[in-house]
């Protein structure tokens, strides 16, 4: 899942209003999914490359915000349900149509 290729590094790079450590924290979001919605910090480091320490920071980070959380035995984390409510800010701002276009076209097309 490593989203980052040398071109995005070198734009990156030049970028002074870009923030890497935002950036990270949203790499480490977008690991989990509706087939893995639990992950260990283990895991999200072979998912986004990002080193040991700083996926342990990041995702301390996430928790004490509320965006990740520990069920069960505090192995694994999953997202908290301050994600959900970006995910619906963007929702509400869609139509019924727009959102149903993908799921028909995939239907004519078959």
């Amino acid at each position: 899942m490593k989203t980052k290729n040398s071109d995005d590094t070198d734009d990156q790079d030049k970028d002074r209003h870009f923030v890497t450590a935002l950036a990270r924290g949203l790499q480490i979001l977008r690991c989990f999914s509706h087939q893995q919605p639990e992950l260990s910090a283990t895991k999200i480091v072979r998912m986004t490359g990002l080193p040991q320490p700083t996926v342990w920071r990041l995702c301390h980070t996430l928790q004490e915000a509320g965006f990740l959380i520990c069920p069960g035995d505090g192995r694994k984390m999953a997202l908290g349900i301050p994600v959900l409510a970006l995910g619906y800010a963007t929702l509400v701002r869609q139509t019924l149509a727009q959102i149903a276009l993908p799921y028909m076209r995939s239907l004519t097309d078959s």
